[in-house]
């Protein structure tokens, strides 16, 4: 009979065996785990009933601590006190009845306590009712009460009495706390019997369970080598041969034949790698053009379900793009770091500069003309731009050395100060001229050297090409930076000639001052001859006085 079965197994298809041998351990996954958990929760509960039994004992600690404190005049404990007890009692309730112990098991309910420690439990229960009774007396009980007595004295005038207010002992508080001290170390010795009862009964669970899990794993190791078995004689060996076969068709050995014939899936794999070698070997070339930088070649895909050809293809076009955006990022990098070299060559004077940027310009965007104006200012109410430089401008009837603010594109652009961009040039807007005579430009690019809102001057290329935007994008960040070339040169220039003027001021204050001094040693000149002349006239007029006396 066994063997019989054993043949209509074997003439069943792959998916039935591993299936099987799947539903197996499934099962037998689902027996493990159904199995763990209980044990896993039966554990965590007795592990908990044993944490919640334990910390009745320190809590039994902590309250007689707290009532001595108390009776020691420190009232601020009676909260603690207060928290302690009813954490202990509603532990106690969980223990015996069932029910959360707070903080304990994560907060999870505890089973009632069996009947072999019940009667532990209602000892520890009995004591603890008139613990808890005593130490209440000593939370709403004053420790002291207040008592009027007689006083008798005497003074010079006789016997006087009178009464005074005097504190005595609370009676009550005093019997509470003789209470707890003559039980606490029996509360302790109850609860710490009830510890004990329930570690003992999780030890005795705990060896049973450790019976059946040996059980579970003996069904395992079974299970297990029935399973390597199939696996092994019906799945691991075609399988293995499969392996081998694929290990030499990814050499590229197309020579390797596989010792095996089935009517099973395993069968029709075989028959898929053949078509497999052949899709891999276009893919393979599809991928070396590729990465030769061969964007242009095609893959043929299967369908609509081959991912490795869609994914070549798709790996084709992102290279093909990041390869143009590399392209694009390498072509401004480098014209920035050439036009910086330029603007750190020639920061002297603006003139010459402006010759070398806008001819750099030009031929850097493969255009054909180009011409730059530079704001000019003098005239405070009235600016204009000021042509400054052009670069193979072919009809000069068409370049104008002022441009006012709103006057052609230049002006525009001022204006908005914002790029202009045409794509439709008018006919009689500007020639290109060549050895093969004058043709119209397809674009006109006009952007303003523009500096945190300040329009410094204008470029302006006429061009046989259609510009993209990141090329636009670049001389907009050239004219950026000839902005603050411009910016700078104003600012220097502007400090120099104040230094002029400021050193041309002292000087005409220093010769003032050298003429004010000649004029004071005139004038005290002056003065000193008046007086000497007047001292003589005063003299004389003495000395005709006293001849008429």
């Amino acid at each position: 009979m066994f063997n019989n079965l054993f043949k209509s197994f074997a003439n069943r298809s792959l998916q039935f065996k591993l299936g099987s041998v799947l539903l197996s351990f499934l099962l037998l996954g689902i027996l493990n785990y159904l199995s763990v958990n209980f044990f896993k929760q039966i554990q965590e509960t007795d592990t908990g009933v044993v944490d919640a039994a334990g910390r009745q004992r320190m809590l039994s600690q902590r309250i007689a601590f707290y009532s001595e404190q108390i009776m020691r005049g420190q009232d601020e404990v009676k909260g603690d006190l207060k928290s302690a007890l009813r954490l202990c009692n509603t532990s106690l309730i969980a223990l015996k009845e069932g029910g959360v112990a707070p903080g304990i098991a994560n907060e999870k309910v505890l089973p009632p306590t069996s009947k072999n420690i019940l009667p532990t439990v209602l000892k520890a229960e009995d004591l603890w009712n008139e613990y808890r009774k005593n130490a209440n007396i000593l939370i709403e009980q004053k420790l002291y009460l207040d008592t009027l007595i007689e006083v008798t004295s005497m003074d010079t005038a006789g016997v006087i009495n009178h009464t005074e207010k005097k504190s005595i002992l609370n009676p009550k508080t005093l019997t509470a706390i003789t209470f707890i001290e003559q039980n606490a170390g029996e509360m302790l010795v109850r609860f710490n019997n009830m510890v004990k009862r329930y570690v003992e009964e999780s030890n005795e669970k705990q060896s049973g369970l450790g019976k059946l899990l040996l059980s579970l794993l003996s069904l395992n190791i079974l299970m297990v080598g029935v399973g390597f078995y199939i696996t092994n004689k019906f799945i691991k060996k075609p399988i293995w041969e499969i392996i081998n076969y694929i290990k030499h068709l990814s050499k590229g050995d197309l020579t390797y034949q596989i010792n095996h014939s089935s009517n099973d899936e395993i069968g029709t794999a075989i028959q898929n790698l053949g078509k497999l070698e052949v899709n891999l070997r276009s893919a393979s070339k599809f991928a070396m053009e590729i990465g030769n930088g061969q964007f242009e070649s095609d893959f043929v895909v299967e369908g609509d379900k081959d991912q490795l050809g869609l994914a070549l293809l798709e790996m084709r076009d992102r290279l093909f793009d990041i390869s143009k955006e590399d392209q694009k990022r390498n072509w401004v990098s480098e014209g920035l770091a050439k036009f910086g070299d330029i603007l750190r060559n020639n920061q002297g004077h603006l003139e010459g500069m402006t010759d070398k940027i806008l001819a750099y310009v030009v031929k850097y965007l493969e255009a054909n003309q180009g011409v730059m104006f530079i704001v000019n200012d003098d005239e405070k109410d009235n600016p204009y731009l000021e042509m400054v430089s052009y670069y193979a401008w072919g009809n000069k009837k068409f370049l104008k050395g002022r441009v006012e603010k709103g006057e052609g594109l230049a002006g525009r652009a001022w204006i908005e100060q914002n790029t202009v961009y045409l794509k439709e040039v008018p006919n009689d807007y500007v020639k290109i001229t060549s050895g093969l005579g004058d043709t119209n430009p397809k674009s006109i690019l006009v952007v303003p050297l523009k500096l945190n809102e300040e329009i410094y001057g204008i470029i302006e290329i006429a061009s046989l090409n259609v510009y993209e935007s990141y090329q636009i994008e670049f001389v907009e960040k050239l004219a950026e930076n000839v902005a603050s070339t411009i910016s700078t040169l104003r600012v220097n220039e502007r400090t120099r000639r104040l230094l002029e003027q400021t050193q041309q001021q002292t000087e005409e204050m220093r010769a003032q001052e050298e003429e004010m001094r000649q004029n004071m040693e005139e004038l005290t000149a002056t003065q000193e001859e008046m007086q000497r002349k007047e001292k003589e006239y005063l003299e004389k007029i003495n000395e005709l006085e006293n001849r008429s006396h």
